[in-house]
Parts: C-alpha cells; structure tokens; sequence
C-alpha cells in the first residue's frame, strides 16, 4: 500500500506541475499526454526492461515511473520493494511537489 501511494502522490505531483506551467486548461491535458506516454513506454508499459537497451534502462530507473512500476512487480510479487527504488519515487514526490507548489498559481 505504502509504493502504490507514494507512486501515485509523485505522479499527481507531476501532473499539478503541469498543471502550474500550462497556459490554460485546454492545454494542459495534451502536455500532460505527451509526458505521460513516454514515462509509460520508460516504465516498461508497452516493451519489458529486459530487452530495452542499456541507455533506456539506465533512464528508466532514475525516473519516477520505471522504479514506481518495478516496486509495484515487487511488492505484488510477495517481495520487499528495493530501497533505490522507494528512494528514488520519493525523490519525484519531493522535487515535483515542491516545484508544484512553487509555481502554482491561483486566478
């Protein structure tokens, strides 16, 4: 429970900074598509880990996706999520959460 919600805190944090750079409403669902598929497509949505190439795999395990995913096969896999894994999802939630709550602006 604890990975499925820190996960998902750091993605919405992303998403509210979207929402914070984005010009108005109707933009911001296209931006949040564009970001949205490729950290999918990082996380091994559509293509396994094992097959990506070195460089890709490196990506995906310092973005928030690739290691929230990882965690998430873990833990419901009846084993310990990995410490890098929580560590760098946290990560996520603190530098988007922070950047969302800097750059949000009401009007």
């Amino acid at each position: 429970m604890l990975v499925f919600l820190l996960g998902t805190a750091a993605l919405l944090a992303m998403g509210l900074v979207i929402a914070s750079l984005a010009p108005n409403a109707k933009v911001a669902p296209g931006i949040g598509s564009a970001v949205m598929f490729p950290l999918m497509f990082i996380a091994g949505m559509w293509v396994p880990r094992d097959v990506m190439p070195d460089v890709l795999r490196m990506i995906s395990d310092y973005s928030v996706a690739g290691p929230f995913a990882q965690a998430l096969r873990d833990s419901w896999a009846g084993q310990a999520p990995q410490l890098l894994h929580l560590v760098v999802v946290a990560a996520g939630l603190i530098v988007f959460g922070g950047l969302a709550v800097r750059l949000f602006r009401w009007e």
